[in-house]
């Protein structure tokens, strides 16, 4: 006699948290690093005018993450944004 076992199907949702900025078109490159530790997170060349970077989940509760907007040529000063908190996403379904 075969045996027939049930089972219990669970989506396979992965959290994890985000920080999408709002990139000035004169930017050359975007700096995301945890303000404590000085931890970075990500260093990206700017492509568009709007960048995401992937971060810890932990960070999705906590106003911790420094981002900073660098000119290469040096004709502007840089951007810098402190106390980010990152958004809780589903990392099935956005694509970093």
């Amino acid at each position: 006699m075969a045996m027939i076992k049930l089972l219990n199907h669970k989506p396979n949702v992965s959290m994890q948290a985000m920080v999408e900025v709002d990139v000035d078109p004169l930017a050359e490159r975007c700096i995301i690093l945890e303000r404590n530790t000085y931890n970075v997170f990500g260093s990206k060349s700017v492509f568009n005018e709007q960048m995401k970077f992937r971060v810890p989940i932990e960070y999705s509760t906590k106003s911790e993450l420094c981002i900073i907007l660098f000119d290469r040529d040096k004709e502007f000063n840089a951007a810098i944004i402190d106390g980010v908190k990152a958004e809780t996403i589903n990392a099935n379904l956005v694509k970093i």
